[in-house]
C-alpha cells in the first residue's frame, strides 16, 4: 500500500449510538500499510458486534441505495 489515509471519525461521534465507537476508532487515526487498514477493519468490527449485538441498528430497507453509492464512489463513503 503506498497511499496513507487519516481518519477523522468527527462526524460518527456526533451520533450518540455511535459515539463510543468513534472515540475507540480514532485511537487509530491512520491507515499507512495493509496491517494497519487489517487491523483498524478488525477493530471496527469488534466494536460493532460488541455494541449492537443485541438488536438492529437501524432499518436495512435502504441497504439497496448503500450498496449503489459505494458502487458509484459516492462522497462520504468507502
Amino acid at each position: 500500500m503506498s497511499a496513507n489515509f487519516d481518519l477523522n471519525h468527527h462526524r460518527l461521534a456526533g451520533d450518540s449510538k455511535f459515539a463510543t465507537i468513534a472515540s475507540n476508532l480514532s485511537t487509530q487515526s491512520r491507515i499507512d500499510s495493509r496491517e494497519a487498514f487489517n487491523r483498524y477493519c478488525r477493530k471496527a468490527c469488534l466494536l460493532w458486534s460488541e455494541h449492537f449485538s443485541n438488536g438492529p441498528v437501524g432499518t436495512t430497507a435502504r441497504f439497496p441505495e448503500f450498496l449503489d453509492r459505494i458502487k458509484r464512489r459516492a462522497e462520504g463513503t468507502i
